[in-house]
């Protein structure tokens, strides 16, 4: 028994000791993903350095909750875009995952990839996907540049007006865009 508590008495001091970086880096993106009503910004993203990826990366693929997954996938973007890219194409793509999460998703695409390989990866969920993300997907393809105006227009170029409103947005981007 005098042994037991022995040891947690030696334990105690290094229980208050202060977290290491990696779980202060934990802490914080735990902390940010949990924000409702206040933004995190991606320059508070950023300030967070290349010890936040993985831990983002890992809650990006793994978190059972869609929210956080699109919140740690956006974060992810932002801090560590070589490895988001991969897991933004696949999410992007997969019919399965919730909206939020591809919708995330969409704007990863861009944040990450090259103007031309964001639009290979985007076009097809421009033209299959429901009318929420579609509207995602366009109006990210027009801020990818001309390219992106280009794939937008040549899908919206057989649509009646009614099924071409969700799409005015972006192609008022892309006017305006072409104008300047």
């Amino acid at each position: 028994m005098r042994r037991v508590a022995l040891s947690l008495v030696l334990a105690l001091p290094a229980l208050g000791a202060p977290a290491g970086p990696n779980e202060s880096v934990k802490q914080t993106v735990e902390a940010y993903l949990g924000t409702i009503d206040t933004p995190v910004t991606d320059a508070r993203w950023k300030a967070l350095g290349p010890d936040a990826g993985p831990v983002l990366a890992s809650i990006a693929a793994e978190d059972p909750l869609p929210t956080r997954r699109a919140k740690a996938l956006h974060a992810l973007a932002v801090v560590d875009p070589a490895r988001a890219a991969p897991l933004a194409r696949a999410d992007a793509a997969n019919v399965h995952e919730p909206l939020v999460v591809r919708s995330a998703a969409v704007a990863a695409v861009a944040m990450t990839l090259p103007a031309a390989e964001a639009v290979q990866v985007l076009r097809p969920v421009l033209a299959q996907a429901n009318v929420p993300l579609q509207r995602r997907c366009a109006e990210v393809l027009a801020s990818v540049g001309p390219a992106g105006c280009a794939a937008v227009q040549a899908h919206t170029a057989h649509l009646n007006d009614e099924a071409r409103a969700p799409y005015a947005t972006a192609l008022a981007h892309c006017s305006a865009a072409a104008a300047r």
